[in-house]
């Protein structure tokens, strides 16, 4: 478990975001398949076709959200960030927001 600071620094490893960045492009094309009836799906598919057009800016993004998971680390395996990817995809098209 990294401490705040660990967390930070993580997220701004340049290798560490080259992973995000695959997993964000894997999440975008998960989320283009979806069906149109998933709750929040015209949010979803915007940001999957922003990702898609922009994938190094989103990773960098997304990065810090990604990390804000404590139990994340650079050992961490490609599944487990591509999850973290999925479970805060939400919060980044803003689905659920008030």
């Amino acid at each position: 478990m990294g401490t705040y600071l660990e967390q930070a620094n993580l997220s701004l490893d340049e290798n560490f975001i080259k992973r995000v960045e695959i997993a964000a492009l894997k999440t975008a094309v998960v989320v283009q398949q979806e069906a149109s009836s998933v709750v929040g799906h015209s949010a979803r598919l915007q940001l999957a076709q922003s990702v898609a057009n922009n994938p190094i800016g989103y990773s960098r993004s997304m990065s810090p959200g990604v990390c804000a998971d404590t139990s994340i680390s650079a050992a961490s395996i490609d599944t487990v960030i591509y999850d973290r990817v999925f479970v805060i995809w939400n919060t980044y098209c803003g689905v659920g927001q008030p």
